[in-house]
C-alpha cells in the first residue's frame, strides 16, 4: 500500500508543478518486475499510471516508475498549454 501511495502522491506533486489538474485522485498499477540495484541485490520495480489534464477537455496519461517503496521517476505525456 505504501508503494501505491507514494505514486500517487508524486503523480499529484508532478501535476501541480506542471500546473495541470490530477484527475481521479488515484494512480494504477500497470506492471510490476523485479531489477538490481546499483548494489547487486534484486528490488521490486513497479510501473504506475495516473491521467489529468490541462485544459478540461482532454485527458493525458502520465506515469510513475518505483524502486521498492521509492519514487525514481515521474513522466507526462505532452499536453496542451
Amino acid at each position: 500500500m505504501r508503494a501505491k501511495e507514494n505514486a500517487r502522491a508524486a503523480g499529484e506533486k508532478a501535476c501541480k508543478e506542471g500546473e495541470v489538474q490530477f484527475l481521479d485522485d488515484t494512480v494504477q498499477k500497470q506492471k510490476t518486475w523485479l531489477g538490481r540495484t546499483p548494489q547487486g541485490w534484486l528490488q521490486i520495480r513497479r510501473l504506475y499510471l495516473f491521467e489529468f489534464a490541462s485544459d478540461g477537455a482532454k485527458r493525458y496519461q502520465g506515469q510513475v516508475i518505483l524502486h521498492g517503496n521509492r519514487v525514481i521517476s515521474v513522466e507526462l505525456e505532452p499536453y496542451r498549454i
